[in-house]
């Protein structure tokens, strides 16, 4: 994830460091699933994180740590097949592969109430920006339909016999929109 405006604020510190570990703990996780692979006599054949290949662009913080949330979750599932498939005789690799597993799972549980959290905040914010808009429009129009209303009352006084021409209302109903 990297640091975009508006997308990223200042707010989502805590869920990029929490990334950052994540993402620390899965370079380990590969070396030793790499490292599993070879001593079985395989090749190990790394490939693309499938959420990568989307365009994540225009994306908050919280919005695509929720991907990363939904593919741990994913990722546990794998994990627990593996480790059920995997050969009795190798209790190395077994063990090392519980102990990737356990570390998804606290993955899971470190950052899902981060981006819970920051979901809350991101809707929280939304709303109010909503608001503030919806109160410059409201005031906006406000004026308008005051300043509207000052001059047709400056109109039809200028009608009546004895009233103010419309050259002296003028000025009244400027300093009346100018107020509000």
């Amino acid at each position: 994830v990297f640091e975009s405006d508006p997308y990223v604020v200042p707010e989502d510190a805590e869920v990029l460091e929490k990334l950052t570990v994540i993402r620390e703990q899965d370079r380990r996780h590969a070396h030793v699933l790499g490292t599993l692979i070879a001593a079985r006599g395989g090749v190990p054949g790394p490939g693309v994180f499938p959420f990568w290949n989307l365009d994540l662009n225009f994306l908050t913080v919280p919005t695509v740590s929720q991907f990363v949330v939904d593919a741990l979750h994913e990722e546990i599932g794998l994990y627990d097949l593996l480790i059920a498939r995997w050969p009795a005789a190798d209790d190395d690799g077994r063990a090392a592969l519980r102990v990737i597993r356990d570390e998804k799972a606290r993955q899971v549980a470190d950052l899902a109430p981060a981006v819970a959290a920051a979901k809350v905040r991101e809707a929280e914010a939304h709303v109010a920006k909503a608001a503030a808009v919806k109160k410059t429009r409201d005031a906006r129009i406000a004026k308008q339909k005051a300043a509207a209303e000052a001059a047709k009352k400056a109109k039809a006084a200028a009608g009546k016999p004895g009233a103010v021409p419309a050259a002296a209302a003028a000025p009244v109903a400027a300093a009346a929109s100018a107020e509000i």
